[in-house]
């Protein structure tokens, strides 16, 4: 891995300015991972964009908070900012589960309408069928994710400004909040509003079908488009769409802790050391160890990071140049801020085979063998 060199100080969130439609005024769109607290957000959202099943419609904000705090569900949030501080007006919404394969195969090969809504009702009484933490390491390390989204937006007009800033933020924020997982496959949803928009992020179209919501216009039905990618298939085709970079991968080389990559993502963040132990309720002492210890393994897997910085450098800088480009390899390199696990189970113990001439004992070998320690 080449270091990066770059400043690293910005916030782990993207900004894009434009012009409102005949008007000279600007606006400030501001992409950010989505939090917990967003959840009633997300969920009106969804219920704007498609069916919502009956037993999910009152716990369905309860569902995407809960999913969100385990971190088995991540997102994003597109925002809209004028002069006034207060005019936030969300204006998209992305959200990205993992499942097993088995579910995947299972949700490809007989695409529903409304598929995520769908999973979220099942998770109501399985909240595992979306990957925690752990399970993601896992995949990461050994065969890859499968990963199904669903992306919501305020406008999808191509002659508006608006929509193009929307659309190119949503395309590079994707690739911000998911780059460096292995992912293997992917599933998207949406209304036949935009399929240029989903087939230039890298996917194909898998099925097309009609959708009851709502009342339906005139024309009935709406059609309801699935979108499939696979991993084996993007690596054949030109590097260029937001998919060929997710889809990209490289094993993580530092070995970071689950502790020290919280650290390391909330100062992507821009926080200091102080906002940091306040948001993870620990010592600011406890927030120095870390970047010690975190130092310490870029040293001695990726010394180049850190080549030519002095070590004498005071302890209590962490806004210096070490911390800088610690920031920028990370931010280069995400999948260093990624759960990795490529330890396999031991292999389970061979059973013992017993032979008895007669039933009884082969009856006194079983005991036995069940009290044996």
């Amino acid at each position: 891995m080449a270091p990066s060199h770059r400043s690293a100080t910005q916030p782990n969130s993207l900004t894009h300015l434009y012009a409102k439609r005949g008007s000279n005024v600007h606006q400030i769109l501001r992409s950010r991972a989505l939090k917990p607290d967003d959840a009633r957000c997300a969920a009106d959202w969804l219920a704007e964009n498609c069916a919502i099943p009956s037993s999910l419609q009152t716990t369905l904000a309860t569902r995407l908070s809960d999913a969100l705090t385990a971190e088995r569900m991540q997102g994003i949030v597109i925002e809209e900012f004028d002069d006034n501080p207060q005019s936030r007006r969300t204006m998209a919404i992305g959200l990205s589960v993992f499942v097993t394969p088995k579910l995947f195969d299972q949700l490809a090969a007989e695409p529903k309408p409304f598929l995520f809504a769908g999973l979220l009702d099942l998770a109501q009484a399985d909240p595992e069928i979306f990957l925690g933490p752990d399970q993601i390491g896992l995949a990461n390390g050994r065969a890859g994710l499968n990963l199904i989204s669903r992306y919501m937006q305020a406008d999808w007009d191509h002659a508006d400004p608006r929509w193009q800033s929307i659309a190119r933020l949503a395309h590079t924020a994707n690739v911000r909040y998911l780059r460096g997982h292995r992912i293997r496959r992917a599933l998207q949803q949406d209304w036949h509003r935009e399929p240029d928009f989903y087939l230039a992020s890298g996917y194909e179209v898998l099925s097309e079908t009609p959708a009851h919501f709502r009342g339906d216009g005139q024309d009935g039905p709406q059609r309801w488009m699935t979108y499939f990618a696979d991993a084996e298939v993007i690596a054949r085709r030109p590097v260029g769409s937001p998919l060929s970079f997710v889809m990209q991968y490289e094993a993580p080389r530092c070995g970071f802790t689950p502790a020290e990559q919280r650290v390391l993502c909330k100062a992507l963040d821009g926080m200091t050391d102080r906002q940091i132990a306040d948001q993870l309720s620990i010592s600011t002492n406890t927030i120095k160890l870390s970047w010690r210890n975190i130092y310490e393994r870029i040293k001695t897997k990726c010394p180049a990071v850190l080549a030519g910085v002095s070590s004498s450098e005071k302890q209590g800088v962490r806004g210096g140049e070490k911390r800088r480009r610690v920031i920028a390899f990370v931010e280069d390199y995400p999948q260093e801020m990624r759960r990795f696990n490529s330890l396999l189970p031991p292999p389970a113990k061979p059973m013992r085979r017993v032979v008895a001439n007669d039933p009884a004992q082969g009856v006194e070998l079983g005991r036995q063998l069940l009290t044996a320690k």
